[in-house]
């Protein structure tokens, strides 16, 4: 039974934590984000798993040795790879994490004090370390700080959560029977928060910023970067509409 907008009842005080990386052909960035998953300030479980999605460069032996336990899997996409992830998560909480990006130190520990609050789930601020690239992102930053709180509230307005790094309460997502959807080859991460929010509320945690890399921008136009940013935000499902799920 979807729950309606609001708060959910509080997770523990220290809930464990499964940080999941996707990762295809990511040999020069995921043992920066594995150490980054490893380093934190948080003082609860953590438990850090990399699914190696069919690389062929020595992604998973890399994320091996930075300390993270691996599972190797068939090529079949990052939806598949992230639920998967989530399967094998024995945690509370999940929080999935692109392989090119790091989190800071706090990272985990916001989004566990976000879980206390009661939301279902959360985002945070994204930086690539692009000037134009980070332009863009500290205007879309700010406007999802200011709608986010609205947007638990008035379900009309849009929901942009997609970015790097992403939280959700096990429990929740699995009781409601959602995941990513593996179909999806763009969006898949805002059509998946967007379907959370039908269970309770979801944060953007825009005091935490993190670090990912450019390579989303590079190539691109100016008018390109702001018209993509434009349209995940007013449009953060993209091609597939709406995906919310009407309560019965």
């Amino acid at each position: 039974m979807m729950r309606q907008y609001g708060l959910f009842d509080s997770i523990d005080e220290n809930p464990s934590v499964t940080v999941v990386i996707p990762a295809f052909n990511e040999a020069g960035y995921i043992r920066s984000a594995v150490e980054s998953a490893l380093n934190q300030e948080y003082k609860g479980g953590v438990d850090v798993v990399v699914i190696d999605d069919g690389s062929t460069d020595g992604t998973g032996d890399i994320a091996g040795k930075a300390g993270a336990k691996v599972y190797k899997t068939k090529k079949s996409g990052v939806s598949a790879a992230r639920n998967y992830g989530m399967h094998r998560a024995n945690s509370d909480m999940v929080i999935f994490m692109d392989a090119d990006s790091e989190m800071p130190r706090n990272a985990i520990e916001r989004a566990v004090d976000s879980a206390r609050k009661g939301y279902v789930a959360g985002s945070f601020s994204k930086s690539s370390g692009d000037p134009m690239d980070d332009l863009f992102n500290t205007c879309t930053n700010t406007v999802r700080s200011m709608l986010t709180p609205l947007r638990n509230i008035f379900e009309s307005l849009p929901l942009s959560g997609s970015g790097p790094l992403i939280y959700v309460r096990k429990d929740i997502a699995e009781s409601n029977g959602i995941r990513f959807n593996e179909k999806y080859k763009t969006n898949e991460d805002s059509t998946f928060l967007t379907e959370m929010s039908e269970c309770g509320s979801v944060d953007f945690i825009s005091d935490v910023t993190v670090k990912t890399s450019p390579r989303r921008s590079e190539g691109k136009s100016v008018l390109s970067i702001a018209a993509e940013k434009a349209k995940s935000y007013l449009n953060p499902c993209g091609e597939y509409g709406d995906v919310r799920r009407k309560a019965a």
